[in-house]
């Protein structure tokens, strides 16, 4: 006598939506988005181009909801750099903390789609050291007591 086959559980929205686009930055970033297939990120996730295309739509929206959550957790980062350098290091900024944060932002962001575009245009070190970069810029030089 078989035993009955138990229908498989599935799996909840949300998690599906995180495993592709995980799966998604890494195919992007490694294959580039010209060369990179919905196939490729499906099989990665561990799901079928049709779990892609019920939740994104297709490749453009897939790479525009990495873009997207690149953005965010970027935001927030440089959000917490800003915050956190003037009290823990006395860095004094030449305008709003907004406007400070905003700019390594967009920098960062650009950088970051270049990337996922074409892997070999812009390396993960470049994106890493943007924001730091782009802040100092905004820092305040300590005034000296001799000026040249």
């Amino acid at each position: 006598m078989d035993t009955p086959r138990r229908p498989a559980s599935r799996v909840p929205r949300a998690q599906v939506r995180g495993r592709l686009l995980t799966a998604a930055a890494g195919v992007f970033s490694e294959r580039g988005h010209a060369h990179s297939r919905v196939d490729d990120v499906a099989r990665a996730a561990g799901f079928t181009k049709g779990a892609v295309h019920s939740d994104f739509g297709g490749k453009q929206d897939l790479f525009a909801a990495v873009l997207s959550e690149r953005s965010e957790q970027e935001s927030a980062s440089v959000a917490a750099l800003v915050t956190d350098l003037p009290a823990r290091h006395g860095v004094r900024f030449t305008a709003a903390p907004e406007t400070v944060a905003l700019a390594p932002h967009c920098h960062t962001n650009g950088l970051s789609m270049e990337h996922l575009a074409d892997p070999e245009a812009v390396d993960a070190r470049t994106i890493e050291e943007a924001p730091t970069t782009a802040l100092a810029g905004f820092a305040a030089r300590p005034q000296h007591e001799e000026t040249p």
